[in-house]
């Protein structure tokens, strides 16, 4: 059971110590946050070439709920980190390929989603239109369309990199 959990980065062997939950190091955010990067931005590239409506509306649907939920209090942001999970879930997802997916599993988007809005917002940032992007994703400019895929998750390691320059990691 350690051995699985190990594999999944939940917690690390320390030689003649035990078991630990692992530290969040601005190296291993970076790595987490690559990988995100080109994961989407993959994404991004095979649902452009698709062109199917109804991806389109499913992404509007969640970007729509992304963008209108009033972030007061910890559950405003814990609905809206469960709305932008699903956006950039759904958005692999229309990709059709199970990798990713499973890949996008492994880095524990999730939860990477849920400690960047909270600590995000109560730094006071300001949210990305996610209905903006859906609409320039979808203009057909894949250029266009993967530089604002990375522009919105540097934006989030951004955020994570000053939380943890400021000692406001550990929560």
């Amino acid at each position: 059971a350690l051995r699985l959990l190990q594999n999944e980065g939940l917690i690390e062997y320390i030689p003649r110590w035990g078991v630990r939950i692992p530290i969040e190091t601005e190296e291993s955010l970076r790595d987490r946050y690559f990988i995100r990067e080109v994961l989407e931005v993959a994404a991004v590239k095979r649902v452009i070439e698709q062109k199917n409506p109804f991806h389109r509306q499913g992404l509007l649907e969640r970007a729509e709920k992304c963008d209108n939920v009033d972030l007061d209090g910890l559950d405003g942001i814990e609905l809206f980190s469960r709305y932008h999970f699903s956006f950039h879930h759904y958005l692999i997802e229309c990709s059709g390929s199970s990798l990713m997916l499973e890949t996008l599993e492994r880095i524990h988007l999730k939860v990477q989603m849920f400690y960047n809005a909270k600590r995000g917002w109560a730094r006071g940032y300001e949210r990305s239109s996610h209905v903006d992007f859906v609409s320039e994703l979808f203009t057909g400019d894949v250029s266009q369309a993967e530089e604002s895929m990375r522009v919105h998750v540097r934006r989030g390691l951004d955020h994570e990199l000053e939380a943890i320059r400021e000692n406001q990691f550990q929560e």
